[in-house]
């Protein structure tokens, strides 16, 4: 009986001990990768990446998705910068089209001053 009693208790001991053995070889990958994605989010620091060593098919995942958002955010960076120097150099085109309008105006009032002042001769 006391063999018994003896083994069930050490038996229970050992799964014990692979239990908590088990279970930080689980979660300090997954840990370590959200660490990772925290740090990440948290600076918009599109450069970390995870160690593929942790939790390899989620790491890598991660790091993909950690390239695309850092690649989608300097093409709309470049976007932003590039609709800015349409708009001012639109801005330019129209305000050289105002001063035309505004030359053209003076020339015509100035046109019509004249034929009245001829006309007004005759």
């Amino acid at each position: 009986m006391k063999i018994i009693a003896s083994s069930i208790l050490i038996s229970s001991l050992i799964a014990a001990l692979l239990v908590f053995i088990t279970t930080k070889l689980i979660t300090r990958p997954l840990q370590v990768v959200t660490n990772t994605a925290i740090e990440i989010t948290q600076q918009s620091n599109f450069k970390i990446r995870a160690n593929n060593d942790e939790v390899g098919t989620l790491a890598t995942s991660l790091n993909q998705l950690v390239k695309w958002v850092g690649d989608y955010t300097q093409q709309l960076e470049f976007a932003r910068k590039n609709s800015e120097q349409r708009v001012e150099e639109r801005t330019q085109e129209l305000q050289r089209a105002l001063q035309d309008l505004e030359n053209t105006q003076a020339q015509l009032i100035q046109t019509e001053k004249i034929k009245c002042l001829v006309l007004g001769r005759w």
